[in-house]
């Protein structure tokens, strides 16, 4: 049988609360998870991680007033994400878009939330998320890239938007 050989997608993934675990660590305990349950899930990676012993110990946060803070802000980012609102196009179409993306403004460093139609009338937050845009796409891209049925997707992406985005 070949070896398989783990690496963290970027660098933040390995400096989370478990700086220090190293990517083959963490997906030969995951497949160790997912051969004990017979499936790999959130839940049976908390279960298992809970044990002070375990590798995957260290990355999560086991301070539940912390822990709950920070699941607090996720829901929060999630309600953000989730909220709609209805715009009536050049023609004259009904659309439902994101009525909140993130981008830092220019007098900011750190992004926030702003509304999407504020966003689109001002050039630098404008730009900010058109870049965010192609690095979307470029991870759909690596994402998507080995199955067959996308490939044609990505390929009229490639046309619409006039480059190879790889």
């Amino acid at each position: 049988m070949t070896k398989v050989v783990y690496e963290w997608r970027n660098r933040t993934a390995a400096h989370g609360y478990g700086a220090g675990l190293g990517a083959q660590v963490a997906g030969e305990e995951m497949e160790r998870i997912r051969s004990k349950h017979g499936v790999l899930s959130k839940t049976t990676v908390v279960i298992e991680a809970s044990n002070k012993n375990n590798p995957l110990h260290n990355f999560f946060e086991w301070n539940n007033e912390k822990a709950a803070e920070k699941h607090r802000l996720s829901q929060a980012g999630g309600l953000i994400r989730e909220l709609r609102v209805r715009v009536t196009t050049e023609d004259k179409e009904q659309k439902s878009v994101r009525a909140y993306v993130q981008v830092a403004p220019p007098e900011s460093e750190k992004a926030s939330y702003h509304p999407i139609i504020n966003v689109l009338n001002d050039n630098s937050m404008r730009l900010q998320l058109e870049k965010q845009c192609e690095v979307d796409i470029k991870t759909f891209r690596k994402k998507y890239a080995e199955i067959k049925a996308v490939r044609n997707i990505i390929r009229e992406m490639d046309i619409v938007l006039g480059g190879d985005y790889v």
